[in-house]
């Protein structure tokens, strides 16, 4: 019905149809149909009336506008407006042109759908929709309002903020401004891209492959299907973002400032936000990628967890297969911690980056400029550090271990095991540290590591290593050689093994223990402590003892052992089983032979042992500038001095010098087998069965024949005169500046016929079996019953005191001897020498040797006679002829008898001589 400019409806169910045919109003009402000129009319209004009314309307071709209200729509074109009102649905056509639709919400929940080329919004009582519009507005002021758009076949962008979105594409944008829920659908085709905005307010963003939802204060935003989403954070608030993954491979990338996670079909971007989650929990083999920016990072990661944190911002990764952390886009002081699972995992830091894995897992970090793993949640995990080209400091404790150069720093914290490797170049340290118990530490040239039952510490290739023994524990430390020559250095507070290429030091340690083995000319230097230290060496093994620390040496060429610091210390030095040679002196005492010398400097007491073969076994003993004594025997030799004592065991030979000064005595004890004696002008000798023992320079040397067997001296003269007497356990030679003796020998042999000067020997009897010999340059007294023999030869002048009991051999020599009969003493002499004998009673004289011999017969005070026979002469002193001497031999040319001491003295001549009698008185010639 038409009433002037208005069309009114009636109180039931209306259908309104209005369109425009040139300047006609076509108007349909309920199927009745009319046009209205709209010549001069401005303003047409429709009133729908009571009843449920449709209005369906459709415009010209026009650049037209639309607004919609809850029953009502207004329609403006040039000089014209059409209202309507209280129709409950209204639908409206734009047609061609370019088209602007507003829609206004009601005071309830109003719905609003949106598509291309059609836009409903409905609510309690009312539906408008507008079609082919496209450009539209609506507005979602009251109640919970709800907008939903549909994409179409082309490229569509759905634009969601906090409080408007819209989709548009080249031919249409349709705008929600302030609705509470916005849906945007991507289905229909068209590469459909999404962003959305923020609000001032704390917003939660969740993103799957196919969902992108945004809520915060009093709104909610979804994107679905969309093949792209970019969210952005921009406008304040505390916003968190979720990225899911799909069921496909998968990758994310993210800064503090982005992120992103893509795969087959799907990009999805967050931008500024405070916190993101990515998460690929759906399967696939997944990748994130998180870049630094300039700001301080934190990389956190445990196991499928990663964690990248700075200016407030929060990137969080879930269950991806592989994580890179890269701090390379920006600068800042970045951190990455890794964490472990209750997996195995392995952790492997290098210069320029680091990562932990396990069979599930791997997480990268690279370029941060410090990086620390922690190893707690169980497995047994593993790291291994790496160093750079540049000079790098490797600090290893049981429970934290740290490799650091210029702009990286890894620590590997908790393991139960740590690797580190020097490489890359550079001159790099590596730095151990012990537990509180028992730890043990190896090093060589190209590697070293300290462990217990719980750690194991391990660097290799590390030109500089230090071992610091601090926490308590027995610990110990091993050192290996390498191929070159190499030296060991070591003291009770610290040892270090060096070469080419290599440093290894370590300190407060309980044992240290070195090993030469690996080649080269190898040294070990050993140092004292101020206690009482033992130092024993044997061909392969040397050990320093002190009362806190033991050091030990293996297989190397020089072993030095140095006492220093204080206390009394001792030094061992044992032979191989080859021939060796042991030297000491003062200062010094040393062990030689094939393959190695050890070497005890300023030890107060060094023991040579041979004991482990060799047929040549030799032990040089000197003395010092003081007064010292030697001595020899068997078995074992001692140089004894008022500041050192050297001693030599079971040599094959000892020599002992004494070139220093002092008085110094040699003392020579015998074996229980027979041993030989000798001394000289400068030196002396025992030998026996398994030894020879020699002494050089010394003022006094001492022999000693106590322990068994038949043992024998020999006793030489020196240069000047000489001084022998020999009792029957009791040997002397005396000389200027050398004094000799020997006691208990059973055979005593006295020369003094081969160096010179004026020498007298002594010989004393034993006992009344004693049977003696006497030329002008020899005596000898032999008692077999006793086992002794005493022997002179050479002397210039010899003294032989007899026991009247015993019985005298006098002989001549090759040369003219001269023969003494007295009744108180009888003499042989010679050119150059002469034997007095003294309480001789049975005397036998012998002149067959050779030469022109001569017999002075004395007579006592007593009554004498002689018998001269061809070639013997008796003579009897005494009327009871207590002295009967006899001598016999075809040399004797002269006898000379003087008389003058008193009593009546006779010869008789019993048969023809080839000898002539010189009575120069005092004897009477008898007649047969």
């Amino acid at each position: 019905m038409l009433s002037g400019t208005t069309l009114i409806g009636t109180a039931g169910d209306d259908v309104f149809e209005i369109s425009f045919t040139d300047d006609m109003l076509n108007v349909t009402l309920n199927g009745n149909s009319s046009q209205i000129s709209l010549d001069g009319i401005s303003e047409i209004n429709l009133d729908g009336g009571t009843g449920n009314d449709t209005l369906q309307f459709t415009g010209k071709s026009l650049d037209e506008v639309y607004t919609f209200w809850s029953g009502q729509m207004l329609y403006e074109i040039d000089g014209l407006t059409f209202e309507s009102l209280n129709v409950e649905e209204i639908e409206v056509d734009g047609g061609t042109g370019t088209d602007l639709a507003k829609f206004y919400d009601s005071e309830g929940d109003d719905d609003t759908t949106i598509s291309a080329t059609s836009i409903t919004m409905t609510g309690s009582g009312y539906s408008n929709t507008a079609n082919n519009i496209s450009k539209t507005y609506s507005y979602g002021s009251w109640g919970v309002d709800t907008a939903t758009f549909s994409d179409s076949l082309a490229d569509e962008y759905y634009v969601a903020k906090y409080n408007e979105s819209f989709m548009s594409s080249d031919s249409y944008r349709h705008y929600a401004v302030n609705f509470d829920v916005t849906v945007a659908t991507s289905s229909a085709g068209g590469n459909d891209r999404s962003w959305f905005y923020d609000s001032p307010g704390d917003d939660e963003l969740t993103m799957t492959s196919t969902q992108t939802v945004l809520t915060g204060p009093g709104f909610s935003h979804t994107a679905n299907g969309f093949y792209r989403v970019d969210v952005n954070g921009i406008n304040g608030g505390t916003d968190s973002a979720t990225l899911q993954d799909t069921v496909d491979d998968d990758r994310g990338t993210a800064s503090l400032d982005f992120a992103i996670l893509s795969g087959t079909g799907f990009y999805n971007r967050v931008n500024s936000f405070d916190s993101v989650i990515l998460n690929a929990t759906n399967g696939g083999t997944d990748r994130l990628e998180l870049n630094g920016t300039d700001a301080d990072e934190t990389f956190t990661t445990t196991g499928l967890e990663a964690i990248l944190t700075g200016s407030g911002i929060t990137v969080t990764g879930n269950s991806f297969d592989t994580v890179l952390a890269k701090t390379g886009f920006g600068v800042g002081n970045d951190v990455a911690i890794f964490n472990d699972t209750a997996q195995n995992d392995l952790f492997k830091g290098y210069a320029d980056y680091a990562y932990m894995s396990s069979t599930t897992y791997i997480n990268y970090a690279y370029g941060f400029d410090s990086v620390t793993a922690t190893s707690s949640n169980g497995g047994t995990d593993k790291a291994v550090l790496a160093d750079s080209t540049d000079d790098d400091t490797l600090a290893m404790a049981p429970t934290s271990v740290t490799l650091s150069g210029t702009g990286f720093s890894n620590t590997a914290d908790g393991f139960s095991r740590v690797d580190a490797y020097s490489t890359q170049g550079g001159t790099d340290t590596a730095t151990f540290t012990d537990s509180a118990g028992d730890d043990k530490s190896r090093a060589a040239s190209n590697y070293a590591y300290m462990y217990t039952s719980s750690y194991l510490n391990f660097a290799r290739q590390f030109e500089e290593v230090e071992y610091m023994a601090e926490n308590g524990g027995l610990d110990s430390l091993y050192l290996f050689d390498s191929s070159g020559d190499d030296t060991f250095t070591a003291s009770p507070t610290a040892a270090s093994m060096g070469g080419a290429g290599f440093s290894v030091t370590g300190s407060g340690f309980d044992r240290y223990i070195a090993y030469g083995n690996n080649g080269g000319d190898d040294t070990a230097n050993l140092t004292d402590s101020a206690g009482n230290d033992t130092f024993s060496a044997h061909p392969t093994k040397a050990i320093l003892t002190t009362t806190s620390v033991t050091i030990y040496a293996f297989d190397f060429d020089t072993v030095n052992a140095y006492s220093n610091t204080g206390g009394t210390d001792r030094a061992y030095l044992y032979d191989s089983a080859g021939d060796d040679t042991f030297t000491a002196t003062t200062t010094t005492g040393s062990m030689t032979g094939t393959g190695f010398s050890n070497n005890a400097h300023n030890f107060d007491r060094v023991d040579g042992i041979a004991s482990n073969g060799g047929s040549n076994d030799i032990a040089n003993l000197y003395d010092s500038s003081g007064d010292d004594t030697i001595y020899l025997k068997p078995d074992y030799s001692a140089m004894l001095a008022s500041s050192f004592s050297s001693y030599a065991y079971s040599f094959d030979r000892v020599n002992s010098y004494t070139p220093n000064g002092g008085t110094d005595r040699a003392r020579f004890y015998d074996s229980a087998g027979s041993d030989v004696m000798t001394t000289r002008q400068t030196e002396a000798s025992m030998t026996g069965t398994g030894f020879a023992n020699y002494a050089y320079g010394n003022e006094i040397f001492l022999a000693y024949s106590d322990a068994g067997g038949t043992d024998t001296v020999h006793l030489y003269d020196t240069t000047g005169d000489d001084v022998y007497e020999g009792q029957q356990t009791t040997a002397s030679m005396l000389s200027t500046g050398v004094s000799s003796y020997a006691y208990d020998y059973e055979n005593v042999y006295a020369y003094a016929s081969t160096v010179g000067g004026n020498d007298t020997a002594t010989l004393y009897s034993m006992n009344s079996s004693d049977e003696y010999t006497a030329a002008s340059d020899s005596a000898e007294v032999d008692n077999s019953g006793l086992g002794l023999l005493s022997r002179v030869e050479g002397f210039e002048n010899i003294a032989l005191y007899a026991d009247e009991d015993g019985t005298l051999d006098m002989v001549d020599t090759a040369g003219n001897d001269a023969f003494i009969f007295r009744p108180d003493y009888l003499a042989v002499s010679n050119a150059t020498s002469q034997t007095q004998i003294w309480g001789a009673s049975n005397v036998r004289a012998y002149s067959n040797t050779g030469g022109s011999d001569s017999l002075t017969i004395y007579d006592s005070v007593g009554i004498d006679s002689i018998d001269f026979r061809n070639d013997r002469v008796d003579v009897f002193y005494g009327l009871l002829f207590f002295d009967t001497l006899r001598i016999d031999g075809a040399n004797l040319t002269d006898v000379y008898l003087i008389g003058g001491n008193g009593g009546i003295n006779t010869y008789q001549l019993l048969q023809s001589r080839d000898y002539d009698i010189h009575n120069q008185g005092g004897w009477l010639f008898s007649l047969i």
